[in-house]
């Protein structure tokens, strides 16, 4: 809803089975600074108008299919990445081995073998490091 959600700075959404897409109205939460999107098995894209989030600073993933990833990836096959390129921070994290593995945007692409942003870290400081 344009206008909505006024004062609201982060926002999670999580094991969503059935989510197949998210549009954000232009001038809808205003504030926002993170978006978190979980385990949506079914989301196929990046939120739609997720380019109208001005205060957004981080979107990050956790768990979610390669091939949404894809569609922002920075290269050719990243038809909207576009959409994403201004925000600061975009994540994609997976818990493997008994900790998180945090890929950066720019790795998206390389798929399963990409360079880790970070090495494995575990659950307590990727927590604190969004706090």
């Amino acid at each position: 809803m344009a206008g909505g959600f006024k004062k609201l700075k982060q926002l999670g959404l999580d094991k969503f089975d059935e989510l197949r897409f998210v549009e954000i109205q232009e001038g809808a939460m205003p504030c926002i600074e993170k978006l978190s999107i979980q385990r949506c098995k079914s989301l196929e894209k990046v939120p739609l108008g997720i380019e109208h989030l001005s205060e957004l600073k981080v979107l990050e993933f956790f768990d979610m299919p390669h091939k949404l990833l894809k569609t922002i990836c920075p290269d050719e096959e990243g038809e909207d990445y576009w959409r994403v390129a201004r925000i600061p921070e975009v994540y994609s994290t997976y818990w493997r081995g008994g900790g998180w593995e945090v890929y950066s945007l720019e790795s998206f692409s390389e798929g399963e073998n990409a360079p880790m942003l970070n090495t494995v870290i575990n659950g307590w400081e990727l927590q604190t490091r969004w706090k």
